[in-house]
Parts: C-alpha cells; sequence; structure tokens
C-alpha cells in the first residue's frame, strides 16, 4: 500500500492500523480513507458511506458556488403543499457530513410537520415569551406585544406558517454545541435550498426554545441535550428575482 496518510502504518494481521501516537487521538474522521489513492483504507465503525464513490464528486466552479450563495434567501412565506418525508430524508444524508468538533456528530435531528402541529410550537413560544418577560419586563417587550397582537388576527409571526421545522439538538453538556449546531443548520438550509426549498432561522422560538419547560417538550428535545437552534422551512410560496445589497466585508488583516 503507497498512502500518503502517515499515520497508518503496515499490519501483518490486519493489512493497516494506525500507529500508537495517531490512534489515542483518532476520532475516525475518515480523512486517512479518504486521501489513500488506492482505496486501501477504511475506517471501521464510523457511519455510512455516501452513495457516490469520491472520483464521481462533480466540479463546481467558484462563479457557481457564488451564485448559488450569494442568490440564498430567508424564506418567510411558503406553499400549503408538505415537503415528502423522502425529500427531507435525502437533505439529512447530505448534512450529516456537516464539520462537527472532535467529528463528535452530537446532532440529534427532530422534524416536526404539519401545520396543526407548527402553530402548536409557535403558539407556545409566545406563551414562553410572555412569561419570561413577566419576570424581566425590560426584555423586547413593545416587540413581544406585536408578536402576540399579530397572532390574535390569526397570523403567525414565529413560525410563519411554514409546514416543517427542523430542531438540531446537541448534548448540553458539550462546549461546541452552539457551533455544532449552527455549522449542522447551515448546511440544512442550503441543501435545503438546493432542492428547491425555502428556510429561515425560527429565532422567535429559539428564544425559549429550552427554558420554557411546555415548548421544550413540545419539540421532543431529548434530556441531557438542547435546542441548538430551529429552522423553518418549506416550498417558498414566491420566487426571487434579485440579490439585495449587503454591507461590504468589515476585515482586519494581521500579518
Amino acid at each position: 500500500m503507497n498512502c500518503v496518510a502517515s499515520h497508518i502504518v503496515p499490519d501483518a494481521e490486519k493489512g493497516v492500523r494506525l500507529n500508537e501516537q495517531a490512534a489515542a487521538y483518532c476520532a475516525s474522521c475518515g480523512q486517512c480513507e479518504a486521501i489513500c489513492p488506492a482505496g486501501a483504507v477504511r475506517v471501521m465503525d464510523a457511519g455510512v458511506h455516501p452513495a457516490f464513490p469520491g472520483q464521481d464528486v462533480p466540479d463546481v466552479t467558484a462563479d457557481q458556488l457564488n451564485k448559488f450563495l450569494l442568490s440564498r434567501r430567508s424564506v418567510r412565506h411558503f406553499r400549503d403543499d408538505p415537503v415528502d418525508r423522502a425529500a427531507i430524508g435525502l437533505i439529512l444524508d447530505t448534512v450529516r457530513y456537516a464539520p462537527s468538533a472532535g467529528n463528535g456528530q452530537p446532532v440529534r435531528w427532530i422534524i416536526v410537520s404539519g401545520r396543526e402541529r407548527v402553530s402548536q410550537i409557535a403558539d407556545l413560544a409566545i406563551e414562553g415569551r410572555l412569561q419570561s418577560l413577566a419576570d424581566d419586563p425590560a426584555q423586547y417587550s413593545s416587540m413581544s406585544e406585536l408578536i402576540r397582537a399579530a397572532r390574535a388576527r390569526g397570523e403567525d409571526p414565529v413560525c410563519r406558517h411554514a409546514p416543517h421545522l427542523a430542531v438540531a439538538a446537541v448534548p448540553a453538556a458539550s462546549p461546541f454545541r452552539h457551533a455544532d449546531a449552527t455549522i449542522a443548520l447551515a448546511w440544512f438550509e442550503l441543501a435545503a435550498y438546493s432542492r428547491g426549498l425555502g428556510a429561515c432561522w425560527a429565532g422567535g422560538v429559539q428564544l425559549v426554545a429550552d427554558e420554557y419547560g411546555p415548548l421544550r417538550m413540545a419539540l421532543g428535545v431529548p434530556d441531557g441535550y438542547v435546542s441548538g437552534y430551529v429552522l423553518m422551512f418549506g416550498y417558498p410560496r414566491y420566487r426571487f428575482h434579485h440579490v439585495p445589497p449587503r454591507k461590504p466585508a468589515d476585515v482586519t488583516w494581521l500579518e
């Protein structure tokens, strides 16, 4: 075997093995398998491989990627038709490859489906927010009153009548929980967009997702986990035709 992964060494019985120093820190990330040109390395018990071999990865130009990323929009108006579970499964099959600290792959996904159930989540989020305001009136009280008034008119300013929510639950004790959840959800949003879906980060739910017991229970967050964040998603009702302006990048160069 001619493998450039320096921590792989020959083994008379197993063919290859990790050297002792590398084995102590191995996170089963699969880099050694991915980098071996001969395909002679396999990472055992690391999970399920994708449906395509590495050499079939299509070329995406920088201009194509730039256009794709810049044309992504936060979607707050959705069509009534739900997303097929198989289509959501394809998105999650992509998202499982999102980077995570130490290759921990800690995210447990919760997919909330159905307008009635999502509407219940929205109501509980408003209840939790109003309860939080009663304990600390200095928190965004004017915005919360607007949300409550809109809800009374039959609107949904929290979940925007979305047919689905995606919750990235992460271990509460992990110091990297916020980063792991955010990266995974960013991948989810882009993978959804690539399949004709739209999404928006549901901050109105996330504000009280962990502190308000009834909402946490309705979201199905497991014990020992917290909601890293919540995305609403579905088929966009409207098509976007232009890319809006943004401020120039604020950069400090340290050389």
